[in-house]
């Protein structure tokens, strides 16, 4: 009769074990290596290092289009990845925060170029902050298109930093 409540003792306990062992292997897939970015993610991961790289380098006005363009190539990387494991939609999550920055920068650019920034408008860090969720650290009040491209730039940097180390 003892051999038998043992039975009824360690089966329950062995379900509960190989649960425990199934639900770590599975929230921590690509920790064990058993999931990684794809090839696609990596590419979405460059092209927003080139759009930053470019964002980063010049203050010229002639380099618009080129940091446009960059951003465009960046957003359709973006889009053509696939989200089929968890390290990818980690990825697409960072991707998102960077691609907000690049485009907050560029929005920032275009009313500078076209002369519509309003320093009662685009001057508030709130504009920012409710429009692009990745600025919402900013701060002031009396904020220059040059400003928001320098924080944009600093913190899509941030952000890329952490891509690329989930692109691996």
């Amino acid at each position: 009769m003892t051999r038998k409540r043992w039975g009824w003792i360690l089966i329950p306990a062995v379900i509960v074990v190989v649960a425990v062992i199934g639900l770590v292997i599975s929230s921590f897939q690509e920790e064990a290596g058993l999931i990684e970015v794809g090839e696609s993610g990596r590419a979405a991961v460059v092209a927003a290092a080139e759009a930053q790289q470019v964002l980063s380098a010049t203050t010229d006005p002639a380099d618009y289009p080129e940091f446009s363009a960059a951003l465009l190539v960046a957003v359709v990387a973006h889009k053509n990845m696939p989200v089929t494991n968890p390290a990818e939609t980690r990825l697409d999550h960072q991707l998102s925060s960077i691609l907000d920055s690049l485009a907050a920068a560029r929005e920032a650019w275009q009313a500078e170029k076209d002369g519509a920034w309003d320093p009662d408008i685009q001057g508030r860090s709130a504009y920012w902050s409710a429009l692009h969720p990745s600025l919402a650290s900013l701060a002031g009040d009396a904020l220059t298109a040059s400003d928001i491209r320098d924080a944009c730039s600093a913190r899509a940097a941030e952000l890329l930093e952490k891509a690329i180390d989930l692109a691996g």
